[in-house]
């Protein structure tokens, strides 16, 4: 069965950075900075939203005064390693490392709580123009912008302090359609970006179908792992992504990316290229990439061999490497 993940919030991929992006050597607004927007104008934004904006209150907050509660605080405790605790949360994140002991339900009841890393709103949106509307106000007052779904991402990046959330938990559509192209005829099934492991293999299970998630069955689909929610028992079944999912990435401004049609590869770009002398050569590099139709996405990291580890332990062109680059091309 052929799987297309609309995520029903217009290009969030494409959007959240140019979006949201501070000025030039400019820093993001934090709460209790000058620029940080004031109460009216956060009530004015909510407005815009349909009254869907959420003011952070760490879950952990029963088990610290002043609003300390024995009861909830041991049944929160209980189940803080539940991922069921968190998924209903606009803010609270399951890898205990990001959340860096703000609002912690272990630590000491008199520790004040406070927001910490937690994000200080989030949207629950409904629509593709929730996510425009608050892209525009994050953009309008230099806020960080990060998108959350569950909060099972372990990389930390569904938070962020005093950050504005685009929460897509809500998203729940499943539709099941025949699908015909030149690519695939048969079943297929778009689904919002809220919509998690349990609930699609459910949805197909009723039609006789089957739909490849990840091996956590709380875990959304979209926008990870090769938007599945990464390998389970069923992965080995298909080829490979491209037999599975009919959108790698979409929708994008200009519409979406069929795998089929694109080939994918990549490049290693050494520190080098970003000194002062070369950086102009590889800004003109890549303008002339893009400038002719060549998507490029690179992420940064330091390749270094493990503690302890022989000298080449890491090859030769990683241990100089500073961005991954992948380049896509039109068939």
């Amino acid at each position: 069965m052929k799987f297309s993940l609309a995520l029903q919030v217009a290009a969030l991929a494409a959007f959240q950075g140019a979006a949201a992006a501070p000025a030039a050597n400019s820093c993001y607004c934090l709460p209790g900075d000058a620029c940080w927007p004031k109460e009216s104008a956060w009530s004015r934004f909510n407005s815009t939203v349909g009254g869907r904006l959420v003011a952070t209150v760490p879950i952990g907050s029963p088990c610290h005064d002043p609003t300390y509660d024995a009861a909830a605080c041991a049944q929160l405790q209980s189940q803080w390693t539940n991922p069921l605790t968190h998924i209903p949360s606009s803010s609270s994140v399951m890898q205990t490392y990001f959340a860096n002991q703000s609002c912690d339900p272990f630590t000491d009841r008199a520790k004040p709580c406070t927001l910490g890393n937690y994000v200080s709103y989030a949207v629950d949106v409904e629509c593709s123009s929730d996510v425009a509307r608050a892209l525009k106000f994050a953009k309008a007052n230099n806020l960080r912008v990060v998108v959350r779904n569950t909060g099972h991402d372990f990389l930390g990046r569904s938070t962020g302090a005093g950050a504005l959330a685009i929460w897509t938990n809500h998203l729940k559509s499943i539709d099941f359609v025949d699908w015909d192209d030149e690519y695939y005829t048969g079943p297929a099934v778009s689904v919002g970006a809220g919509v998690q492991g349990y609930e699609i293999l459910e949805a197909a299970n009723a039609k006789g179908l089957s739909v490849v998630t990840g091996e956590c069955a709380t875990v959304g689909l979209a926008g990870g792992f090769t938007q599945g929610g990464g390998h389970s028992a069923l992965s080995t079944h298909t080829l490979s992504y491209r037999d599975h999912y009919d959108r790698y990435m979409g929708p994008l401004p200009k519409g979406s990316l069929e795998v089929a049609r694109y080939q994918f590869g990549g490049r290693l770009i050494p520190r080098s290229a970003f000194s002062d002398a070369n950086r102009p050569a590889l800004k003109a590099v890549i303008g002339n990439l893009t400038a002719n139709g060549v998507l490029a996405v690179g992420s940064a990291g330091t390749y270094k061999k493990p503690a302890g580890a022989a000298n080449n332990s890491v090859f030769p062109a990683w241990r100089d490497t500073l961005v991954q680059m992948q380049l896509i091309t039109d068939w």
